[in-house]
């Protein structure tokens, strides 16, 4: 077997097969309601290799980027701290989802269906970085937040 002809497929085994892609969108779009019945979401993201388009059958996940409005995370004339945010995201994904696994993780929300995982992450407007890339913040894993720009990725 030549190498071209291997590695098509490789690719055939590994590529999503489109029940699994609508299976995901499917995901995303009720997370995404739920989120936005109880927050001001301005822009959810997929990011990672779902959104790169080399997400693998059976072992990638799907990172979903919610970008809420900078009130939704303040108490007073400060940020909540990320794992108040991360806890908040929690609750309310798994108030909806009562019979999937709901956890936090150290940047995310992860939503464990059967079928796909979904780790759902918390952030907000930070402003631009060079060339005019937006940047927001996302939990650190201790509490704080720490920027970052999904889109330059």
């Amino acid at each position: 077997m030549s190498v071209s002809v291997s590695f098509q497929t490789l690719l055939s085994r590994i590529q999503p097969l489109a029940s699994e892609i609508q299976a995901a969108n499917n995901h995303i779009a009720t997370i995404k309601a739920r989120l936005e019945s109880v927050f001001n979401v301005k822009k959810p993201l997929v990011t990672g290799s779902a959104a790169r388009g080399s997400f693998i059958r059976g072992k990638s996940d799907v990172d979903l980027f919610v970008v809420v409005a900078r009130d939704d995370l303040r108490w007073g004339d400060r940020y909540v701290a990320s794992t108040t945010a991360l806890e908040n995201f929690r609750k309310e994904l798994e108030g909806r989802f009562w019979s999937t696994s709901v956890y936090k993780d150290v940047h995310a929300v992860v939503v464990d269906f059967s079928d796909c995982r979904v780790d759902v992450v918390p952030a907000f407007f930070a402003g631009t970085a060079n060339n005019n890339w937006p940047l927001y913040s996302m939990p650190d894993g201790q509490g704080g937040w720490m920027q970052t720009s999904p889109d330059l990725h």
